[in-house]
């Protein structure tokens, strides 16, 4: 067997071009075919551990290929949306999704609690002021009712009793008056007599005194009763005042005991259509508890939030129409706006001018428009994706070659569904990338793959 070839080292010199005919012959030779395979293992190792190093260049190499220079990123062209700013006419409008409401919505309380004994109307009826709704019953309460109503009876008569006495003190003075009265006149009239007949001689002087000190007893006595009367009259004025006073309060509060057992019978506050009543016959229902509501009939607003770009744009008294739904086409404008903000919108409600469309419901919606101002001609750009990431600030603006995305720094105003207005930054005629730039951030130009033609 012919000895092995030495193993041959990575910076040994190559072997001379002579020794190649030998090797081919050794190949083909029975000879070299029974040798055994003495292959350089090591050699190959340290080849693959060359390659393996090597890697890291080769990236590099492969990005400064597809990367001209810091801040660029490579984009396939396939996943753009490029579009031209182009001047056209913008129209100042917002969609706006509204649900129907009514205007006015009016809550049923049970003002006492019970169970309820009789539910004397459906849910979705229309119902008039006053109308019954829920019968409740209350067994302790009626009870407590009652005896309080017994209390205050009878201080009503104690009331009476009184002012009948006052009267009576008041006739009795006035008898009392008259009879001192007459008596006084009496005696008045034998005092003159026996004076005449005294000075005639056919009476004494003691029965002229006698008649005399009966007269002054009678004056004394009528002017005395007088008095008290007119004291009395006083006494008896201020005491009527009292007693009045003391019957209103005790009538107001008989009328408040018998409105808590009349409250049992639960009813609509106003007229309209009753809703979310959902209470069964037996329920038991707490004071104050929520029984309904009563939506006021056929009147009817609109409700819709938006985002809160648009805020500073809305004002009361804007108008609007129906694009879709009940009454398409019909006028709408602004009655309220709620400043609010709430995860990016606001609220806006919306007024008919107008009756509202007759087939409108509770909590339907619609499609609408608000006009926020006049038609104007402005340069534009579709309300698309790339707005999402870059707020209007900036965007991608393809240069001429159609090679290259250069971020340019832009001013964009009012917005619609479809377009919005560039106010600066732009020139009409000008490319824009306008699909979404998530994955753009940090990178001033995209290499478009394969580059856009002017032609695009």
């Amino acid at each position: 067997m012919a000895p092995a070839t030495p193993e041959r080292r990575i910076d040994d010199p190559p072997e001379p071009a002579a020794a190649e005919p030998a090797r081919r012959l050794q190949a083909v030779s029975g000879v070299a075919m029974d040798r055994p395979d003495t292959a350089p293992r090591g050699l190959v190792r340290r080849r693959l551990a060359f390659a393996v190093a090597a890697l890291p260049a080769i990236a590099a190499a492969i990005y400064a290929a597809s990367a001209g220079r810091a801040g660029e990123l490579r984009v396939p062209a396939s996943q753009l949306t490029i579009e031209r700013a182009a001047p056209g006419v913008f129209m100042d409008t917002v969609p706006l999704k509204a649900v129907a409401t009514p205007v006015a919505t009016i809550f049923i309380d049970a003002p006492e609690g019970g169970n309820a004994e009789e539910v004397l109307v459906e849910d979705g009826a229309r119902v008039d002021k006053g109308a019954p709704v829920v019968r409740l019953v209350n067994p302790s309460l009626m009870l407590q009712a009652a005896a309080r109503e017994s209390d205050l009876l009878q201080q009503m008569a104690t009331i009476k009793e009184s002012e009948a006495t006052i009267e009576q003190r008041r006739v009795e003075l006035d008898t009392r008056v008259a009879d001192a009265r007459y008596r006084a006149e009496v005696a008045a009239s034998e005092a003159a007599r026996q004076r005449t007949l005294a000075a005639e001689g056919f009476a004494s002087p003691y029965t002229l005194r006698s008649a005399q000190e009966e007269s002054r007893f009678q004056d004394e006595r009528l002017a005395s009763l007088r008095e008290a009367r007119q004291h009395n009259e006083a006494l008896a004025a201020a005491q009527r005042t009292q007693l009045a006073a003391q019957a209103r309060r005790v009538a107001d509060t008989l009328q408040a005991t018998r409105q808590v057992t009349e409250a049992l019978l639960v009813r609509a506050p106003a007229a309209g259509v009753l809703s979310g009543l959902a209470i069964k016959p037996g329920q038991a229902v707490a004071g104050g508890a929520r029984i309904a509501q009563v939506d006021s009939g056929s009147s009817f607003k609109l409700v819709g939030a938006l985002d809160e770009f648009y805020l500073p744009r809305v004002a009361v008294g804007q108008s609007g129409e129906i694009v879709e739904g009940p009454g398409q086409g019909g006028a709408l404008e602004v009655a309220r706006i709620l400043p609010q903000v709430a995860g990016g919108r606001f609220q806006v409600e919306l007024a008919f001018r107008g009756a509202p469309p007759p087939a409108l419901r509770r909590g339907q919606s619609l499609e609408t428009r608000l006009t926020l101002g006049a038609e104007t001609r402005a340069l534009l750009l579709p309300n698309a994706a790339f707005l999402a990431e870059s707020g209007g600030a900036y965007v991608y603006r393809v240069d001429p070659a159609g090679e290259r995305a250069l971020r340019t720094p832009v001013r964009i105003g009012r917005r619609n569904l479809n377009v919005v207005e560039v106010l600066s930054g732009l020139a009409a005629g000008d490319r824009v990338l306008t699909s979404s730039y998530g994955g753009y951030v940090g990178h001033d130009v995209l290499r478009l793959d394969p580059p856009q033609g002017a032609s695009r």
